[in-house]
Parts: C-alpha cells; structure tokens; sequence
C-alpha cells in the first residue's frame, strides 16, 4: 500500500506543523530560561556574575595586593553589588567601593581582621557584611544608605558617622562594638532593631530622635548609666535594656504602650521608675531581677501582665519594690503586683489616660486625683497667652478623687483646664 494514498496530506501537514511549534515554544521557553540565570566571569583581579545587565563581584583572583578599588564597571557594565563572602577573611586592609555600588551583601567583608580603612561610594543604600572587622577604627556612612546591618564585633571601632537618610538600624547592626563610646541616631530612623548594638560594654551615651517608634538592642551595655527613650517610642522590643547593669535612670514617655519580653531584665543599678498612663501591657520579665528596685510609680491604671507570672514574672525577683498608683485609676485590688499603695503626689491631677476623660454626651469631663478629703479648684482659660484663669467648680477628694464636669464647654471655640489646691 502506497503511505501516501492512506494519510490525508492535510493530517500530515497538520502534524508537522504542531510539531514545529511545539519545538518552537520548547526553544523560545529555554532561552527565556536561560537569560534569567546569572553568568560567571573573570578579570585579572576579580571574579564576579552578571545578571539583568548589572555585575555583582562574587570575590578576588590570586591577586595578593592589600589594597583593592572595586571597578565602577567590568565590560561596560555597571557594577552595582558587592556579594555575600566576596571578601571573606581577605588579608586586604583598604578597599574602596564606587558610586555605581547600591548594595554591600551580608557577609561580603566578614572577618576581614586587617581591614583598616574604607571608602563607600555614595550610591551604596544597603551596607551589610563587616562581621569581625576588628581592625576598623571609623566608618562615615554617605548620605543615601537606608539600611545598615554587619559591623558585629568590630570592637576597635569607635566612631561611627550615621546620616540622616538611614531609616533602619538592623539586626546585630553594631553588636559587640566595645570601643564605642557614644551614638548620635539621626533623625529619620524609625526603627532600632534588636541586638543593634547589644554588649557595646563602652557606650556612655546615645541620642535617640523622636522619629524612632520601636526600640531594641541595647541590651548589655553596661556603661550607659541613663536613658531618655524618645516621645515617638510606642514599643520597647524585647531585651530592649536587658542586664544594662549601670542604668540608674530611665525615663519612658507618654506614648509607650508595651513593654516587651526581658526589655530591662538584671538592670540591677535601677532604684525608681516610673510608668506613664499610656502603657497597657507589661510583658514577661520585663523588670525581672531589677534587685535595687525600691518603688515602681504607675501614672495610670494597673497594666495587663502577660506571660507565665510563676517563672519570669515582670517584676519578679527585684526584691519586691512598692508599687504605687494614683487614687481613682482602676485595677489595683486584683493586680498580682504586690504590695500596692496609694501614691500621696504633692499636687492634684488630671487623670488623663482614662475613657471618661474628654468630651462626653453631658460635657467636657475629666477625673482628678490627689488627697483624701481635701478641696481642690478646676480653674479654665480660653487663651494661654493672656493666662486668665477663672475658678469653674470647687471639688473635694473623696477617697483621693472628684470627677469634673463641665457643661458648658461647647459654648467656647476652646477652654483649657488646670487644677490647684484651695
């Protein structure tokens, strides 16, 4: 039988067609593989991968020179990454990195102990990848880096320049950094990780900026004798302050919130502190082991406690410090702080960080804590700057507190309050 006469040559074309297509999609499909993976290369001096156009050095040659300047380009391609362990325990001891570098990957210069002095290009955003650096003394960070991470344990640094353009501090950013002495945080960072400079045992002072709303890793730093957290705080992070054993003076601002996991844990040097109205939530062990603490001061109403209270309780094992509350905040008969008492303040206050307080279906409302059975006056003004304060109500303090309405208040574009002794 002839083959051609059985098989419709339409059905044969129709075959082959899909055939070639097929073969066509398979080879369109592996060229688009393969230009999405990275290709190796080499100079004389570096080895290094090229992917979407951009080069990213991956290491050095045999060369043995101390001193390296990274390529701005390699082949007429910009070079814009340094690569996780390029450098790793090079014998190197200045390197210079151009413009056209964005980024310093993780572990890119670790343990390069001989590493004494270096230039980042202005184009670098991220800087990672200085683990161990001992032989760094000081660092200027350009202005446009976002994120700093890597310099754990360059203990002979002891100046560092942060600009203001950096928003994070990461993860270990400076742990184990004991030459330093002192840190400026510049204004715009939000965020100071955890670790990010814990066992700094030779940090005295640091200046935190308002821009920062979570705060961690300092824990372990033992020179630092007082810390002003700023009013943007509304987190302390776990071990934030953990065995910061020469910190005789914190102040937490209104506007924290919580306290986290160990934050101030074996703080031993602590003797008063003082809890502002806006915290809810005390976390396990926060203050546990704080042995000098002598009395604890509430300016609002008994915190939650979480956690295992057996165990790590917050303020377990600090020799059992006075906890003191304000008369009319709420919460103290079945909190397990113990022993409690009445804080007997000099002068009277307004209860803010309550939900009576404020604009109520009947008026403008607040409470007002003090002395049991002793007069007080809520006196009001409609202009600070011409400070006319007239009398409104006289109160008296039953059981240490009096709750203040004003009718009247929608009748004023703006009445402000104060109270006095009579």
């Amino acid at each position: 039988m002839n083959l051609k006469t059985e098989i419709a040559p339409g059905l044969c074309w129709g075959i082959v067609a899909a055939r070639v297509r097929n073969v066509y999609s398979i080879l369109l499909l592996a060229l688009v593989v393969t230009a999405a993976l990275p290709t190796v290369g080499r100079t004389q001096d570096f080895l290094f991968s090229t992917e979407a156009g951009k080069i990213t050095i991956t290491g050095r040659t045999e060369n043995t020179a101390t001193t390296v300047n990274i390529p701005a380009s390699i082949g007429g391609l910009p070079v814009t990454a340094i690569g996780s362990y390029a450098f790793s325990g090079d014998h190197l001891t200045s390197v210079t990195i151009p413009n056209s570098v964005t980024t310093i990957e993780d572990d890119a210069f670790d343990n390069c102990s001989s590493l004494t002095d270096i230039t980042i290009g202005n184009g670098v955003k991220r800087i990672g990848g200085f683990y161990g650096c001992t032989g760094l003394t000081s660092i200027t960070i350009p202005n446009g880096v976002t994120s700093i991470a890597g310099f754990v344990g360059c203990t002979s640094l002891t100046s560092v320049t942060i600009p203001n353009s950096i928003t994070t501090i990461g993860f270990q950013a400076f742990s184990s950094c004991t030459g330093l002495t002192n840190v400026t945080i510049p204004n715009g960072v939000t965020s100071v990780g955890s670790a990010a400079f814990t066992r700094c045992t030779g940090l005295t002072s640091v200046t935190i900026p308002n821009s920062v709303t979570n705060i961690g890793g300092f824990g372990s730093c033992t020179g630092l004798t007082s810390v002003t957290i700023p009013n943007g705080v509304t987190t302390i992070e776990i071990e934030a302050f953990s065995s910061c054993t020469g910190l005789t003076n914190v102040t937490i601002p209104n506007g924290v919130t919580s306290i986290g996991y160990f934050a101030f844990k074996d703080c031993t040097g602590l003797t008063s502190l003082t809890i502002p109205n806006s915290v809810t939530t005390i976390w396990d062990g926060a203050f546990y082991g704080c042995t000098g603490l002598k009395g604890v001061y509430f300016l609002g109403d008994a915190p939650s406690l979480t956690g295992d209270e057996t165990d790590y309780a917050a303020f377990g094992g600090s020799r059992h410090p006075t906890f003191y509350y304000l008369a009319g905040t709420r919460g103290w008969s079945s909190t397990s702080l113990k022993p409690t008492s009445v804080w007997l303040i000099p002068n009277p206050v307004i209860l803010t960080g309550r939900p009576d307080f404020g604009r109520q279906a009947n008026g403008f409302n607040f409470r007002i804590s003090w002395a049991t059975n002793i007069p007080v006056v809520v006196e009001a003004t409609t202009d600070l700057a011409q400070s006319v304060w007239s009398p409104v109500s006289t109160l008296t303090l039953t059981d240490g507190t009096a709750y203040f309405t004003d009718p009247e208040w929608s009748e004023y574009p703006a009445r402000l309050y104060r109270v006095r002794a009579k």
